[in-house]
């Protein structure tokens, strides 16, 4: 996956609009656009401010669309550091596992879809 398609998926499931996105996190809506369609790659800075537009963690979207950047940003140097990097992780397990189910369901539509269409045509 994409940065630029990672940040719109993001955007999906958190049920935002692109300028809900670049008002919150303070972006143009066209480099937001363009970050989208992966003209543009973000910087951190303005990966950071995306984040803030979707709503989650700095730390949660780094790791989906940056991880050797994040490594080499993230110093863990006390408790409150890892619980907070332990609770990103459960976020991302439940994007995951929201995926996982809007996959099956797609599928199952498709088959469905499929079906009816073949059905028809019979």
């Amino acid at each position: 996956m994409t940065t630029g398609s990672t940040i719109s998926f993001l955007q999906w499931i958190r049920g935002l609009h692109a300028y809900e996105v670049a008002r919150t996190g303070k972006i143009h809506k066209g480099i937001l656009s363009n970050i989208k369609r992966d003209i543009y790659q973000p910087t951190t800075s303005t990966l950071t401010r995306i984040a803030k537009g979707l709503g989650l963690p700095v730390d949660l979207l780094l790791l989906l669309t940056k991880p050797a950047e994040l490594a080499e940003l993230t110093i863990i140097s006390s408790d409150e550091r890892v619980n907070q990097l332990v609770t990103n992780f459960h976020e991302l397990d439940q994007i995951h596992t929201c995926i996982k189910h809007l996959v099956t369901e797609l599928a199952q539509e498709h088959s469905a879809e499929s079906n009816s269409i073949e059905d028809k045509n019979q």
